[in-house]
């Protein structure tokens, strides 16, 4: 879902004219994150980025162009460029907001979509040849999804499990009721109050780490047969490829033989 400026302006004065300039682009990460029901447009092929860097040269409308960009609005076609090369640009579906300034994040099935086709800029190639030697590694290692009752997978799955069951009515109410109401309902229990469609905590509690507030993705918020990462951002399920892409979010359910 994971302030908004736009294209900030140099302004040169030469000879009493003002000259607009453009900050050059900056150099864009791949990511990718699949955080189930609060995933927009049902995690289809998609972005997300920073409000940061929209309508700059590094995302916008292709109504406009790098040298005066339009801001991208969710769910409608947004031209994005990974550095100031014209190689590294690419026209994909826009979602909203997302992470930090520097990242476009993309879900599983955008790469799955796009990792065979040719002309890829460089960073998704990267990311899509990573993902596939991931994948040849995770068929080497025991398959919890598969294997629930594998010596080394029947503790992280009960636990998993017995998680997203003790979650599941707080979801459902919190989806009847609305945010709102719930959150009133339970005014005097910060620990239960939830955002963001339900999926997440209200009250951020970093995952143990220090100093963080991160709110945390909730273990509801994942489908059938899948459940939230170790890291509290992203849902695991047997899905190969999307597991090689989120990495070390979903590593445990995949333990070595």
């Amino acid at each position: 879902m994971r302030l908004i400026r736009t294209t900030l302006l140099v302004f040169l004065c030469v000879s009493g004219l003002a000259f607009i300039v453009n900050n050059p682009a900056r150099k864009m990460v791949p990511t990718c994150y699949s955080d189930g029901y609060a995933c927009p447009g049902g995690c289809d092929a998609h972005v997300v980025f920073n409000s940061e860097d929209n309508g700059t040269r590094n995302a916008f409308d292709p109504s406009s162009d790098r040298d005066n960009p339009k801001r991208c609005r969710p769910g409608r076609p947004c031209r994005i460029c990974f550095s100031e090369e014209e190689s590294s640009c690419m026209t994909v579906t826009y979602r909203g907001p997302g992470p930090q300034e520097g990242i476009f994040d993309f879900t599983p099935a955008f790469y799955e979509e796009n990792c065979t086709k040719e002309n890829l800029p460089e960073p998704l190639l990267q990311v899509c040849r990573d993902a596939a030697r991931r994948v040849e590694v995770l068929k080497k290692r025991v398959n919890c999804f598969e294997t629930p009752n594998d010596p080394k997978c029947v503790d992280l799955m009960a636990s998993a499990t017995k998680r997203k069951a003790v979650d599941q009515p707080l979801f459902d109410e919190c989806r009847t009721l609305g945010e709102v109401k719930f959150n009133q309902k339970y005014a005097d229990q910060p620990a239960l109050q939830r955002t963001w469609g339900c999926n997440y905590e209200m009250n951020g509690s970093g995952g143990g780490e220090p100093g963080s507030d991160r709110r945390l993705l909730l273990p509801a918020a994942c489908g059938s047969n899948s459940y939230v990462g170790r890291d509290g951002l992203d849902c695991c399920s047997n899905d190969l490829f999307a597991a090689a892409l989120l990495q070390r979010e979903c590593a445990d359910f995949f333990p070595r033989k």
